[in-house]
């Protein structure tokens, strides 16, 4: 049928093995939980805001937290690319959920430009508002994740 190498599920073609589903699946959970968490602390001012040492300046929490969403993407990036050889190409050959694929790769794309935009772009009296907006484009990117894997 295809070679796809170890992407496919053997008795379903164009599911994905488990370990490359889980790798997504525990990919998405640490960029949710770093990007709410770096939200929260941010936007809350947590946990500066209970030592009045800290008034004014950033949360010493922030930098890990953007570290480690920086490196979850860098590995989701991969993990689009290696699907998109093989998972998006068969869906697509097949007509099979094409459009809320092609939304999630979009909604992807987007969170890739506007998180590089984000750290080297960006003017610092928009960066709030727009890392608002990336949050809330991360949240509809998982539920598209989620709309797009139903059975």
């Amino acid at each position: 049928m295809h070679d796809a190498g170890m992407a496919f599920h053997p008795h379903r073609p164009h599911a994905l093995r488990p370990w490359l589903r889980w790798s997504i699946y525990c990919l998405t959970l640490a960029l949710v939980l770093s990007g709410g968490m770096w939200l929260v602390v941010h936007f809350l001012n947590w946990p500066a805001a209970s030592r009045p040492a800290l008034e004014g300046l950033p949360s010493p929490w922030e930098s890990p937290l953007m570290k480690a969403h920086g490196a979850a993407m860098l590995a989701m990036i991969f993990f689009i690319g290696r699907l998109s050889g093989t998972h998006v190409l068969l869906g697509w050959r097949i007509h099979k959920r094409v459009w809320d694929g092609v939304a999630v790769l979009v909604l992807f794309g987007l969170l890739a430009g506007s998180g590089y935009g984000l750290y080297y772009w960006i003017p610092d009296d928009w960066r709030d508002g727009l890392g608002l907006i990336h949050g809330a484009v991360g949240c509809l990117t998982v539920l598209m994740l989620i709309y797009h894997r139903r059975r």
